[in-house]
């Protein structure tokens, strides 16, 4: 495949691809999932007294947390193997800015496009040209 890599994740699924320049092909590399980022507040902590919501939420964050670093650990990997010298992220803004913290300084030159879009959902058929479509609307001129 070509010496692009894209990703498309939220806190508890992560998909990675390789592809072309032209984002016409997508093989998956890897699909990596972590329960406990999606699990809702009550699932996390269960018998815990003198926890409140507020710390329960904290334990969310934290699993998303855990997961961007393991996701960015594997694009580290990946980097290093000669895997890919480009890279693409589609995550929901929060989930993204939790992955541009984990990221190591040598992955995170070779991001070449950021989405704030939650498109783990998308299906593999769509995904190639949902991404271009949003390449497209970055390097629009604004009207």
């Amino acid at each position: 495949m070509g010496n692009h890599c894209l990703l498309v994740a939220d806190a508890a699924h992560a998909r990675i691809y390789t592809t072309d320049a032209a984002i016409r092909e997508l093989e998956l590399l890897r699909e990596l999932e972590h329960p406990l980022s999606g699990a809702y507040a009550r699932d996390l902590v269960t018998d815990q007294e003198g926890m409140g919501w507020e710390s329960s939420r904290d334990l969310g964050k934290e699993e998303a947390a855990r997961f961007a670093r393991k996701i960015a650990q594997g694009l580290e990997d990946d980097f290093e193997a000669h895997r890919f010298e480009h890279l693409l992220i589609a995550a929901p803004p929060t989930f993204l800015g939790l992955l541009r913290l984990a990221l190591d300084e040598r992955v995170r030159r070779t991001v070449v496009a950021e989405f704030n879009h939650d498109w783990i959902h998308t299906p593999e058929s769509r995904l190639g040209a949902v991404v271009r479509a949003g390449m497209e609307k970055e390097a629009a001129p604004p009207a």
